[in-house]
């Protein structure tokens, strides 16, 4: 099962609230979360490990799982023990990817920039497919979304060129590994794309949660 957890980022919430919420995770994230200045930034991270646990409850790990949080090499975080997972954020929306198997995944807010800048980063079959759209600018973040969600599930990050990954079409090959794009809808000023190892159109569950909502309530077993 692949699941897609959602949530938004609309408004700061009190202090004693993020304070509960922040109690919940390892020290050495809470660390990372409160050097944050911006306090839009901080929630964005807060929230996406706050999916993580929700997804971790769903799956019916222990509470200690999240933990166990480490990473790689390439500074791929990954759960010792619990499932695979991965986090993107951009605007509002954070997303909070769990598979069985690797996945990634990158969200980004459609906004106007100068496409030229960018033309290193892409295939000339990427490049051509940009220029001949009828929204070059959508299907710039649809590429791109679907670069950065394979470099992340692969985990090598940017230590794999972007202008050596075709992604005009799915699935994407790298070395031995093969991996699957498809998309999770969020809004239409948003692109969301996930790589998995398996085709997943079909099988990704979306779930959206309101961390407002839930204020008081987000402790295992609830």
């Amino acid at each position: 099962m692949i699941t897609a957890l959602v949530t938004e980022v609309v408004e700061q919430l009190r202090p004693e609230v993020f304070s509960s919420y922040l109690a919940l995770l390892p020290e050495r994230e809470q660390l990372k979360i409160r050097r944050f200045v911006n306090w839009r930034d901080a929630h964005l991270s807060l929230f996406g490990k706050l999916l993580l646990i929700r997804g971790l409850m769903q799956r019916e790990y222990c509470e200690d799982t999240i933990r166990h949080l480490d990473q790689t090499c390439y500074r791929r975080p990954y759960l010792k023990g619990g499932p695979d997972f991965n986090i993107s954020h951009a605007g509002r929306f954070v997303v909070c990817m769990l598979a069985d198997e690797k996945v990634g995944v990158d969200v980004e807010h459609i906004q106007p920039i100068e496409l030229e800048d960018f033309r290193s980063q892409w295939t000339d079959k990427e490049w051509k497919d940009i220029l001949g759209s009828g929204d070059p600018l959508y299907k710039f973040y649809r590429y791109w979304t679907r670069k950065e969600a394979v470099i992340k599930a692969d985990g090598r990050g940017m230590h794999l060129p972007l202008h050596t990954l075709d992604v005009s079409t799915s699935p994407v090959v790298i070395g031995n590994n093969t991996w699957f794009l498809s998309e999770v809808d969020l809004d239409k000023s948003y692109c969301c794309s996930v790589a998995t190892q398996t085709k997943s159109e079909v099988l990704i569950d979306k779930q959206f949660y309101d961390f407002y909502q839930y204020a008081s309530a987000l402790t295992y077993g609830v």
